[in-house]
């Protein structure tokens, strides 16, 4: 006979699957957000090599959210000041993680900024007997508007700057491509967030022009100061690049999409 733990946790795989969904729309303004499912991982009592029976996954409630802002260029999810909330039906806290981290590295934003789904984390677990789920608190999205390409002339050497969208970059280096043979990929860094950068162009000696995808990136903070670092691949070597041509959002927008979700176990 299947144990209760076992067919709880089956109903979250179940849920995640597709086969189940908790039926949960709310609407905000222009803003859709939806319950897609959850999981939740508890100890596995009847296993004493491993503390749970989803090996990797952490103990916890994990609730899965699409957000959908037909209005908006979402260019990327922030920390809320008032961070999500979790509730059982019995009214206990579960809390989510402090300042909502828990979720905003998990995000995924689709490639027209108008559809992004995210976790959201609890360390918490309902109470035995719940019922349903609450969250509460916010989402906090920074939006861009009003799309501008300028062209700019560039030197991409170390130690060189460049400006575009507004922002200074300086070379921090020129490295060895590894997605592509005979191609490199340069290293760039700023004060100014990059993140109303939306595509860019890289214009060769003989005029072609091939965008180049950022094959990674990194944020510092020292003292009251961050520091960005962006890479990108270039289509061959640095010194034939002439222009680049980049696409930005001159406006930025924050935008808050409050919380009011309650959604059934089915169990």
């Amino acid at each position: 006979m299947m144990s209760k733990f076992r067919r709880e946790f089956l109903i979250a795989i179940l849920i995640l699957a597709g086969i189940v969904f908790p039926d949960v729309v709310y609407g905000f303004q222009d803003t859709n957000v939806r319950v897609m499912g959850f999981s939740i991982t508890r100890k596995d009592p009847d296993n004493k090599e491993s503390s749970v029976i989803n090996i990797g996954a952490s103990l916890g409630t994990t609730v899965y959210l699409v957000v959908k802002l037909p209005e908006k260029h979402v260019i990327k999810v922030a920390k809320p000041e008032d961070a999500p909330t979790m509730k059982d039906s019995s009214g206990n806290s579960m809390s989510v993680d402090g300042d909502g981290s828990g979720f905003v590295y998990g995000s995924n934003i689709s490639d027209d900024g108008k559809t992004v789904s995210l976790p959201i984390f609890s360390k918490g677990l309902p109470a035995k007997g719940s019922t349903s789920i609450k969250i509460g608190g916010s989402l906090k999205f920074i939006c861009g508007a009003d799309l501008k390409t300028e062209e700019v002339d560039v030197e991409l050497a170390k130690g060189k700057k460049l400006t575009a969208a507004g922002i200074e970059f300086t070379v921090k280096g020129i490295r060895n491509s590894f997605r592509k043979r005979n191609a490199e990929k340069v290293e760039l860094q700023c004060q100014k967030s990059p993140a109303s950068i939306k595509s860019i162009l890289a214009v060769l000696a003989d005029g072609k022009e091939v965008e180049i995808s950022s094959s990674g990136s990194s944020e510092s903070s020292f003292g009251r100061g961050v520091t960005y670092g962006r890479s990108y691949d270039l289509p061959g070597k640095a010194a034939d690049v002439k222009k680049l041509k980049v696409t930005f959002f001159e406006n930025i927008e924050e935008l808050k999409v409050p919380l009011e979700l309650d959604f059934g176990l089915g169990f």
